[in-house]
């Protein structure tokens, strides 16, 4: 591999004038003469003045239209379409290890000039995003050099290139510009703008060698012109993995890698065949097959079923009763339960029998029987050790089938109590003083509830749905047992009128502010119902809210508890084991009745 030379650092120097003038040279005559695998030459210009903007500008031109042959779009497993970047004659390309999944996966090659490559994905580095893959058609092809490690700095100005929303008929892969805002190990922050479809494409320095590859967009504000590049130096560091095909997260001992999971499968071993996975199916058009770029028309797509994750359940008996979190599997289409025996996925239709609100709870049937189940008589399985006497610090173990991570445990946060329900909001100010009436509407908060229903100030709150209101405590009182999204009627008298006015309630302002981006659980998001709950307890695994809804064990085996809720970045709730059982017991005397018999559960 040619070996670049760096791009020259800035030297400003100050002048105490009345305008301060920057020196910039191009040093042209200086220029290394580069010679790259395929023979041809190139001049690697040096530009000692990054605000030379004419220079910088001369440089992308040439360096643009010398990489552009590069850049390929990446179809795998004729499903995912990313981008890459040639980087041997013989066809090895880089690219995000987002886009792969695991080596020795079909993929298809297309070039700028429309041709159409095929060959292989090698390895992946997820920790870092990167990843490598093959064209193994007969070559050359051509290729731009990777750059050596640690050739670029802060200010370098830089560009890139990359599939932006896909392969597009007739449009070759857009460039961006930009520089570099931010240098780490394994990764490069620029103000390059890219988007989905871009993921893979490749970073270039100005001399035309590629320094990185796109890997995601920033998410801490919207701004478009904060991106993340993997840095060529992973690729370097991880180059002989990549290209033998190996797949890793991370060579760190982190709680949810490989170095424990021989630990918590065992914890796990007892209660994983009564753990399943719970989602919905439907039906939708298979894509049709061949690329966008081809522009015969293509056969009518066929019809394939789509399974998407809602929650985990356990098994409670042994003749198909499930117990789960309502919050995500209420109001679902063509609910399926997922059971694993032996390595093998079998499916069956689950209808919903039972549901405990205050716990947000669900008991669904399958047909099936002779199932593995949670029984409630076993000293193992149905611990009666209370949350509020496990000492704080207790590791906690989740089986998770059919996750990116197949087991993750965690330590409990805080012992038993109860999650009151944030107090929604109707958006006016009350009078406290009037009595009698009802309640006095003070004012009305811009941009509320009340303020789109058109609620205005000295209106009277006489009823909320069927509850006569007469003054501010009573009005109070009624939210303090709403949740946010119920729908209110609300009977206003306004001087000689009544009028009706339905809203819905919304979350506190100040709780809102409380729970920021961060706080609502990163990447991963929070539980549609995750507060109101009599009694759980607190611990720290990272869970999707997806992966609610099953158990929760100790390192010895013993049932814990039931997932419950993700309710921040730091915080999951379980249900303990004793209250579980109470609540299953309830609800399968409740399935037996016909369903307009049912009553609300009496809480704690």
């Amino acid at each position: 591999m040619s070996h670049f030379n760096t791009l020259a650092r800035i030297s400003r120097i100050a002048c105490l004038l009345a305008l301060a003038v920057h020196a910039c040279v191009l040093y042209a005559d200086d220029a290394a003469m580069v010679t790259s695998q395929n023979g041809e030459t190139a001049e690697n210009v040096t530009v000692d003045r990054r605000d030379d903007l004419a220079a910088v500008q001369e440089q992308i031109l040439r360096s643009a239209a010398k990489t552009l042959p590069s850049v390929v779009g990446l179809r795998v497993n004729r499903m995912v379409v990313a981008s890459g970047v040639v980087v041997s004659a013989d066809g090895l390309v880089l690219t995000a290890g987002h886009v792969t999944t695991q080596a020795g996966l079909d993929v298809e090659f297309f070039f700028p000039d429309g041709k159409l490559a095929r060959g292989k994905t090698l390895g992946a580095c997820k920790w870092a995003d990167a990843a490598m893959a093959k064209i193994t058609d007969p070559g050359p092809w051509p290729f731009s050099p990777m750059a050596e490690r640690d050739t670029f700095a802060v200010d370098d100005w830089v560009f890139a290139f990359g599939h932006s929303l896909g392969l597009i008929v007739n449009r070759p892969p857009p460039l961006r510009i930009g520089r570099i805002i931010l240098v780490q190990p394994d990764t490069i922050q620029t103000d390059c703008s890219i988007v989905v479809g871009d993921s893979g494409g490749p970073l270039f320095n100005l001399a035309g060698e590629v320094i990185g590859v796109n890997s995601r967009i920033s998410g801490m504000d919207d701004r478009p012109d904060r991106t993340f590049h993997v840095s060529i130096n992973a690729f370097w560091n991880h180059y002989d993995r990549l290209l033998d095909g190996e797949v890793w997260e991370t060579d760190a001992t982190g709680r949810y890698y490989e170095s424990l999971n021989t630990q918590l499968q065992e914890s796990v071993r007892d209660i994983l065949p009564m753990t399943v996975r719970i989602g919905s199916e439907s039906t939708q058009n298979r894509p049709a097959r061949g690329n966008n770029q081809r522009q015969r028309r293509q056969p009518p797509g066929q019809p394939q079923t789509v399974f998407t994750n809602h929650a985990l359940g356990l098994i409670v008996s042994g003749d198909g009763f499930i117990a789960t979190k309502a919050g995500e599997v209420m109001n679902r289409q063509n609910l399926v339960c997922v059971l694993t025996t032996n390595g093998r996925e079998e499916r069956y239709p689950a209808t919903m029998v039972a549901v405990d609100h205050g716990y947000d709870m669900a008991l669904l049937k399958i047909d099936k029987t002779g199932l593995p189940a949670f029984d409630g008589n076993s000293d193992k399985q149905a611990s009666e050790v209370s949350a509020n006497v496990l000492p704080i610090g207790t590791f906690v173990v989740t089986p998770v089938p059919n996750g990116q991570v197949p087991v993750v445990f965690g330590t409990v946060s805080v012992s038993e109590r109860s999650i009151p329900a944030e107090n929604p909001m109707i958006g006016t100010s009350i009078d406290s003083s009037s009595s009698g009436q009802g309640a006095r509407v003070i004012q009305t908060l811009p941009r509320s509830p009340a303020a789109a229903v058109g609620l205005r100030q000295n209106d009277r709150i006489t009823k909320v749905n069927d509850t006569n209101i007469d003054n501010c405590a009573d009005l109070t009182q009624f939210l303090s047992k709403t949740k946010a999204g119920d729908e209110l009627k609300l009977t206003v008298r306004r001087g000689n009128q009544m009028l009706t006015m339905t809203l819905r309630a919304a979350e506190a302002q100040d709780s809102a502010d409380r729970r920021n981006t961060m706080n609502l659980g990163g990447a991963f998001g929070v539980s549609r119902v995750r507060d109101g709950f009599p009694t759980v307890l607190q611990h720290d695994t990272a869970l999707q809210p997806a992966d609610c809804g099953g158990p929760l064990v100790s390192l010895d085996g013993r049932l814990l508890g039931i997932n419950i809720a993700r309710a921040g970045r730091t915080e999951t709730y379980a249900i303990p084991v004793a209250k579980f059982r109470q609540i299953v017991e309830t609800l399968q005397e409740r399935a037996k009745q016909p369903p307009a018999t049912e009553t609300p559960l009496n809480q704690e």
